[in-house]
């Protein structure tokens, strides 16, 4: 947030506008467990590592930490810097997260992990507060979508929408689960993903 006031002025950033981005759902599975039966520096720790690591592959591939909640992460890829290749950069960055990430979260108990959930739409993009707490926000299905999603991936797993697959010209793998989603009247057809890239571009 403070990036951006800075770098494009306040007014700018104040705008609300709809832009087309990725946005990628990352938590640790196993950490209510773990939390409730570690020391508390421990558990500061595994989130501090967590949080650097996350944040390497989200600078790495364009991306903008929306929200650090606890265990999870929620990262936007094409606001407040529009990309056009969003899509395949959030493909990226979620086979980095179960590549880099997840072994980081890993070291420190074997009942931990992670699970990667990846949506692309359109969203409602802009700064809310006041002046003590301003806040960048985005709004649309493809977040709710993707918070979905990562709540339903197993440890090791990237759950990822039909239209994320297309515009990142990834062949899908398999058969589709249609799933609804808060927003959304039709079904939204999604897939399981393997870390490594299905199509060979």
């Amino acid at each position: 947030g403070a990036e951006l006031v800075r770098d494009r002025g306040l007014k700018s950033a104040m705008e609300r506008r709809r832009v087309q981005v990725s946005v990628v759902c990352v938590d640790i599975r196993g950490f209510t467990a773990y939390a409730e039966a570690q020391p508390p520096e421990t558990v500061m720790r595994l989130l501090r590592d967590f949080y650097a690591a996350v944040g390497t592959a989200a600078g790495r591939y364009g991306g903008t930490i929306k929200d650090l909640a606890g265990d999870g992460a929620l990262i936007i890829i094409g606001a407040p810097v529009e990309l056009p290749d969003h899509a395949a950069l959030s493909l990226q960055m979620a086979r980095r997260l179960q590549s880099h990430a997840r072994p980081v979260v890993r070291r420190f108990g074997r009942a931990l992990g992670l699970g990667v959930g990846v949506a692309s739409g359109e969203v409602a993009v802009g700064i809310v507060g006041q002046r003590a707490r301003f806040e960048y926000v985005a709004v649309g299905p493809a977040v709710n979508l993707a918070s979905r999603l990562c709540s339903r991936a197993r440890d090791g797993e990237i759950q990822v929408d039909a239209v994320t697959l297309a515009l990142a010209g990834e062949t899908p793998p398999g058969k589709p689960q249609k799933r609804y989603v808060k927003g959304l009247r039709e079904p939204v057809a999604t897939y399981r993903l393997s870390p490594e890239p299905s199509s060979n571009r």
